[in-house]
């Protein structure tokens, strides 16, 4: 709910326009916009009293399930995806990583810290395991920005024959794949 209230909070009314039209066109009527619309009225602090709001006593993994596809219609909506559906599975996982990150620089221009934080970490761990490597540059470079006296992944590595660091790295092969 904390990240809910927070991203909410965030938003400028012309946003949240978007994100209600966005949830209203799709086809099925979707407890998604109900939810959405409770949060942003304020009429529920926490997680509880919107599960017995919108399911009762019967919520059960329910009411989590619709919190994952509220964020998810929310960044759909916002941020479109960069590539088409049918370009396939590196393109996929490349959108969502850029998704991410276009989300990370959104609420840090509006300097919601804790959920950039946690957008940049997704995005990294997405870059991470898919071998992204032009990403994780840009990840690397809004973190220490933004959060340079908290130490990152790259700076916990120890480095590697003379490599300073996990970013010297990733620019190193970056400049070799490019010769």
């Amino acid at each position: 709910m904390k990240y809910f209230k927070e991203m909410i909070g965030i938003l400028t009314p012309k946003e949240r326009m978007q994100i209600r039209e966005g949830l209203e066109l799709q086809s099925t009527p979707c407890r998604r916009l109900e939810l959405f619309e409770l949060i942003d009225a304020g009429a529920v602090d926490d997680d509880e009293a919107a599960a017995n709001y919108l399911y009762g006593d019967r919520s059960g993994s329910a009411y989590s399930h619709l919190k994952a596809r509220l964020r998810t219609s929310m960044i759909d909506i916002l941020f479109p995806p960069y590539f088409p559906q049918s370009a396939g599975d590196y393109y996929d996982l490349r959108s969502e990583c850029w998704s991410e990150l276009q989300i990370a620089q959104f609420v840090l221009a509006r300097e919601a810290f804790g959920i950039a934080r946690k957008h940049l970490e997704d995005a990294r761990s997405m870059a991470e395991s898919s071998g992204l490597v032009s990403e994780m540059l840009i990840i690397e470079d809004l973190c220490m920005q933004h959060f340079p006296l908290q130490s990152t992944r790259a700076t916990r590595k120890p480095s590697r024959e003379g490599i300073n660091s996990r970013t010297d790295l990733l620019r190193s092969r970056l400049e070799a794949k490019q010769q």
